[in-house]
């Protein structure tokens, strides 16, 4: 008799024990999930803020451009007149961080960001303009684009990220609509010349196109070019898709039209 009550207080208790570990178990994977997203949300926050706060000091000096003629101005002509001597201070940002190249803007979109080029297309990946480390990463050019937007192609990489921001309106592209109204992008260097590029194609892509390479004698690259108006200089986006598989990517692809001078890409 005393073994039978013992088994029945051990099934009992075993029956007492499963309903609490699976309820400590649910609640250790509520905490774990509000955990990665909380810190997920501070991330997000953080980032936006930074780059908003950047967005301001590029809107300022956008404002205050700096004349730096090349050669006497004629009597009679005004600055105003006188485009190719327009020059944006950028200093300001090359002076917080050293690996700026450039600000790319598309008008009517949420893309206003610093451009930065590292040794390497991994630092920047997870690193923030300012230095933090953050998923959202930067703007960057590939590292193998020796001429900075003087090359024949330029190409830029971008996180799609989830919240929309950073280069997460290339999207739009797709839509025929938005590609029509939003064709222009403007590029403004370190040294304050203002590039401006049309996009003329869309394509989704992945991660292993020979495109990357950045190989002038790869039928990929040369593709980009026989798509291009003739002569022109390239700048090609990039950025990954945001669901399914992780290793597509959409290439956005713009010819240099003219810069702040009048000149054109060709």
């Amino acid at each position: 008799m005393g073994k039978r009550i013992e088994k029945r207080n051990r099934q009992q208790g075993w029956k007492r024990a499963v309903p609490v570990a699976i309820f400590l178990a649910g609640l250790l994977m509520v905490v774990f999930a509000s955990t990665v997203l909380w810190q997920d949300w501070r991330d997000d926050v953080s980032a936006r803020n930074e780059y908003a706060a950047l967005r301001t000091s590029f809107d300022r000096q956008f404002e205050r451009p700096i004349a730096q003629p090349s050669e006497p101005r004629p009597p009679g002509i005004s600055p105003d007149e006188r485009p190719h001597d327009t020059r944006i201070d950028m200093s300001h940002f090359s002076a917080i961080n050293p690996d700026f190249v450039g600000w790319i803007s598309i008008a009517g979109t949420s893309v206003s960001y610093p451009i930065v080029q590292a040794d390497d297309n991994v630092v920047y990946l997870d690193t923030t303009f300012s230095g933090e480390r953050n998923p959202a990463g930067a703007i960057f050019m590939d590292f193998r684009t020796l001429e900075t937007f003087a090359a024949p192609l330029t190409m830029l990489h971008g996180h799609n990220m989830r919240d929309g921001s950073m280069f997460a309106p290339l999207m739009d592209y797709l839509d025929p609509a938005f590609l029509d109204e939003h064709r222009e992008i403007t590029i403004v260097t370190a040294d304050g010349e203002i590039l401006v590029y049309e996009v003329f194609h869309v394509r989704w892509t992945n991660a292993w196109d020979r495109v990357y390479l950045l190989d002038p004698n790869e039928p990929a690259t040369a593709a980009v070019f026989a798509a291009a108006p003739e002569g022109s200089q390239v700048l090609l986006l990039s950025t990954c898709a945001s669901d399914g598989d992780r290793n597509e990517r959409l290439l956005v692809y713009a010819a240099r039209i003219h810069s702040a001078d009048g000149e054109t890409g060709a």
